[in-house]
């Protein structure tokens, strides 16, 4: 024996705490909330809920790194799945099939806004209501304040009806009172 005495150490063998971590891990890959994950590990392992808190933090944590290296080529796979659901959608001629798939791709390339979110106003009571036509011209100025690029863009794309002036009964139908 040596002289010297080695002091016990504090803690798990690594071995044994990357084990617990994988079974809480796999507990909530299964699909198991995390309050049923804990019940396992303190069941399973003997230990107190705190370290079973340690465990599936752990698990979380080793989840959302995992969820950052694949994302990226799960975007890929979803992008060629969607393409290849758009080539056999206007083959088909089925063309619901066609625009939805479209419509994904746009979304995935940011290029898609709802017009629900922008046609809205909130209200005074925290709610929400659709903007007037008068209001919604004011929201384009702004807009086109911030970006003078949009207006050029958007000339592009527009038809001969939409770039007609409004008639002026029509204008006078959207002024808002003020208590609105």
């Amino acid at each position: 024996m040596s002289a010297v005495a080695q002091e016990p150490r504090k803690g798990l063998p690594r071995l044994e705490t990357a084990a617990r971590v994988a079974r809480a891990r796999e507990l909530l890959e299964s699909g198991k909330r995390t309050q049923v994950a804990l019940r396992g590990l303190t069941d399973e392992f003997g230990v107190s809920t705190r370290a079973a808190r340690n465990y599936v933090r752990r698990a979380f944590d080793q989840l959302a790194e995992l969820e950052r290296e694949q994302r990226p080529r799960r975007k890929i796979e979803m992008r060629l799945t969607l393409e290849r659901l758009l080539a056999s959608a206007e083959a088909a001629q089925d063309w619901k099939a066609a625009v939805q798939a479209a419509d994904r791709l746009a979304r995935m390339d940011g290029l898609f806004i709802d017009r629900i979110e922008m046609l809205v106003a909130d209200t005074r009571e925290g709610g929400q209501r659709p903007m007037t036509p008068a209001e919604q011209r004011r929201r384009l100025l702004e807009l086109l304040t911030k970006d003078p690029t949009l207006l050029a863009e958007a000339l592009k794309h527009a038809t001969a009806r939409q770039l007609e002036a409004p008639k002026p009964a029509e204008v006078e139908a959207e002024v808002v009172p003020d208590g609105a």
